[in-house]
């Protein structure tokens, strides 16, 4: 009986311990994944990417709807997690009412967020990052390549891309073209005098001077505060209004300071709803920059870094899923260094 009993026991303290194994690997794999592919944020866009309910902001552990809030009350809800006289950063909380148990749990596992991001005009530069090879083809890139060699700075993915990684769009780089205009488009980020400015065409024209850097967005949302009505058009091939998915704008207040409203992890916006937040926030004019699962951005000044890739972005495991897993790494990147 005695071995018996010790056979027993050494058998479910073998038992355990391959649990305890098994659950580590489990554990250490799924951090891992996470890391590489936003698994839990991409876990939420998946199981609310077709939800019809509104975007909530948490202020002061209350839900309120975005479309209803008051600029005091976003800028209540906003978390500072940087500040210098030279730029700020923000986190603001969001979320979506859980319809179901798939979004229930989506819900459990991450919390969403929404980045918000200034910039004085006067202590930075903004411009065109891009890489060419001999024959002036785009080679695809990171945020973390792009902000390489520079030891602070800012780097967010800008210009839409077709299926071979090729920019779509005009892309001007230290006042020289490489990359052609598409008429219908009609968002712009560029620099005119050294001033750097996001919103529709008509701006880009009646700035004064040659633009030394462009990157070509799509849709300009705002104009003197007024936002565009067509952001509740039919959706075509390049533009889905009410599409919940990670989202980016870029836009400038009245005292020229630039603003990145950003989704975070699990953030998932409509045009519509980044465009509130915009107006919210105090901005002049914008446009959207290419968002989706293209979507990474890094910050890192001082002591903070906050960083976001909406997708894999490193991984090359696109033989897998019809290559659907294939990383995603844009041609063009913003580049805002001191």
């Amino acid at each position: 009986m005695r071995k018996g009993c010790l056979s027993i026991r050494c058998c479910g303290l073998g038992s355990l311990v391959l649990i305890a194994v098994v659950v580590l690997v489990g554990f250490f794999v799924g951090t891992w994944l996470d890391e590489k592919i936003s698994g839990r944020s991409n876990f939420y866009f998946l199981s609310y990417e077709g939800s019809s309910k509104p975007l909530e902001v948490k202020v002061k552990r209350k839900w309120l709807r975005a479309r209803e809030m008051s600029s005091e009350q976003l800028r209540t809800a906003a978390d500072q997690i940087y500040k210098s006289d030279e730029a700020r950063a923000w986190r603001v909380e969001v979320q979506r009412t859980a319809i179901g148990r798939k979004q229930k749990l989506a819900r459990k596992l991450i919390d969403p967020e929404v980045h918000i991001f200034e910039f004085d005009p006067a202590e930075f530069e903004f411009g065109v990052f891009a890489d060419r090879d001999s024959g002036g083809t785009f080679q695809p890139l990171t945020a973390d390549q792009a902000l390489r060699g520079s030891e602070k700075g800012f780097a967010i993915n800008a210009s839409y891309f077709d299926p071979h990684g090729q920019p779509l769009g005009l892309i001007i780089d230290d006042g020289r073209q490489i990359s052609r205009e598409y008429k219908a488009w009609s968002g712009f980020f560029f620099v005119k005098n050294g001033q750097p400015y996001f919103g529709p065409r008509s701006l880009y024209e009646e700035v004064p001077g040659a633009a030394s850097e462009v990157i070509q967005g799509y849709p300009s949302v705002m104009k003197n505060h007024e936002v565009f009505n067509y952001l509740n058009k039919e959706p075509d091939r390049f533009f889905n209004g009410s599409e919940v998915t990670f989202r980016a704008l870029g836009g400038v207040k009245d005292d020229g300071t630039v603003v990145f409203i950003v989704s975070g992890q699990a953030g998932v916006m409509t045009m519509t709803e980044i465009t509130q937040l915009a107006k919210l926030w105090g901005v002049k004019h914008a446009t959207l920059l290419d968002g989706g699962k293209s979507l990474q951005y890094r910050f890192k000044l001082g002591w903070t870094t906050i960083e976001f890739h909406a997708f894999n972005n490193s991984l090359e495991i696109g033989r897998y899923w019809n290559g659907r897993l294939s990383p995603e790494r844009p041609p063009v990147f913003l580049k805002v260094v001191p």
